[in-house]
């Protein structure tokens, strides 16, 4: 699991509200030596969501960070990694980007662990272009970006590690009203958990298609992965309440029954799992996704959702 060079995990760059002293918050506060998170805010979308992040940013300062923010129309990826790369120098430990700020991209190519498969390539959006401020993006002889953008890479050289993790409270379809409100939703709910802590009612609820049991030593072992494994969504993966839907004939389980629970409204966490591979059950797919906040049935069940759950994980 690749690290950056403050040590944090690929998988644990997360910003967490993790209580300071009031007095060790002064000192380092006055020793200008407090970890800096920088927020790149669109224009467009600092009125509407000023008072929610102003809340956030004081949470962030009561953790014992400092915050940078910046409301700047950005001419381009570039001019927004210079800004942080400004910034790196002062203990600068990840940027949120909010709204419709510059994109980069990279030509990428994956090559699958098994040799029978071909490597494939594709362009993608690229937040490592802002996590990398020490590394080398460039545009080799020749290239041509497939989809006509501008800022798009195939070489990625030098130092490739990453200085700082990123964050991203993207625009959604072009809707700056609908991005606002669920943004200040997320700010809102940031500051719930930050305060009060978490709070699930009924349950935390897992369909995954990928794993498939066929005897009970199988399905227990799965089971534990789920509960608390390296992917497991702990602490609220362990509690009591926690739901797991996989196949496993042995134990009488399927995937459709846990959609079939999502349905019925008995989890306010749900977290599911499919990777489109050969091996999967296709019951989880985008179109279905995107479309989830409308609470339609899931193409599983003829049942329409009556509680769709306060936080959803779509891998």
């Amino acid at each position: 699991m690749k690290k950056g060079n403050s040590g944090e995990t690929e998988a644990g760059r997360r910003i967490t509200g993790v209580l300071i002293p009031l007095v060790a918050v002064a000192v380092l506060a006055a020793c200008g030596c407090r970890p800096k998170i920088a927020i790149v805010v669109d224009p467009a979308l600092d009125t509407p969501t000023s008072t929610a992040r102003t809340q956030f940013k004081n949470d962030l300062d009561a953790a014992g960070y400092s915050v940078v923010e910046t409301v700047t129309p950005f001419a381009d990826p570039v001019a927004v990694r210079s800004y942080l790369q400004g910034l790196s120098e002062s203990r600068l430990r990840g940027a949120i980007l909010i709204g419709d700020i510059p994109r980069a991209y990279q030509y990428v190519e994956f090559i699958p662990a098994n040799p029978a498969l071909p490597a494939t390539t594709e362009e993608v959006i690229s937040y490592q272009f802002y996590s990398d401020l020490d590394g080398n993006f460039a545009a080799s002889p020749g290239y041509v970006s497939p989809g006509g953008h501008a800022h798009s890479y195939d070489v990625h050289s030098g130092d490739v590690d990453w200085e700082i993790w990123v964050g991203v409270l993207p625009l959604y379809e072009d809707d700056y009203e609908a991005t606002a409100e669920a943004i200040n939703r997320y700010f809102t709910r940031n500051h719930q958990f930050r305060t009060a802590g978490t709070t699930i009612p009924r349950a935390f609820l897992e369909v995954n298609e990928h794993y498939s049991a066929t005897t009970m030593a199988e399905h227990t072992s799965i089971l534990a992965d789920l509960q608390s494994g390296p992917y497991s969504w702990t602490p609220w993966s362990a509690m009591a309440s926690a739901q797991f839907f996989f196949d496993s004939p042995p134990a009488g389980l399927t995937v459709a029954q846990g959609y079939a629970a999502l349905s019925a409204g008995v989890a306010d966490f749900f977290s599911g799992a499919a990777h489109g591979s050969w091996a999967a059950h296709g019951q989880l797919d985008i179109p279905w996704a995107e479309t989830a906040a409308s609470m339609p049935p899931h193409p599983a069940t003829t049942t329409p959702i009556k509680a769709y759950p306060a936080w959803a994980i779509l891998e």
